[in-house]
């Protein structure tokens, strides 16, 4: 196993986790409180829809960069900028919104870890495993 191979393939199973609990688990927490609140259920299939499909989708291109040596790069790309765009999220909203519980700035340290890692790879390693 090489370097792009783990962090792919780590970033996919992740991703994919939270992919199936976004469209499995959470919807079916939030159905709840969108009919005690007066709300549509389409709010619970939007998050089911958009934050479960988009979090499945990229777990399978992260899949196939780690199996696909013709994928690689762009999904390591994609990698980087998806997990540098949640970290900046997370940094928009501790401005804004406070500093969270320790479950959030673990998630964050998660995305910066990841964002540097196919970084790393991509300005010092991507030429070398072609």
């Amino acid at each position: 196993m090489n370097l792009p191979f783990i962090i792919l393939l780590s970033g996919a199973v992740g991703l994919g986790a939270i992919g199936l609990a976004y469209s499995l688990a959470v919807p079916a927490i939030l159905l709840p409180a969108a009919r005690k609140s007066g709300k549509s259920p389409t709010l619970v299939g939007r998050v089911r829809s958009a934050y479960g499909g988009l979090f499945l989708g990229f777990a399978l291109f992260f899949a196939l960069g780690a199996y696909k040596p013709a994928y690689e790069y762009a999904a390591m790309l994609s990698l980087l900028v998806f997990m540098a765009g949640f970290a900046l999220g997370r940094v928009i909203s501790f401005v804004v919104d406070g500093f969270p519980s320790l479950f959030y700035w673990s998630l964050f340290a998660i995305e910066i870890g990841y964002a540097v890692a196919a970084l790393y790879w991509l300005t010092n390693g991507w030429q070398h495993s072609l």
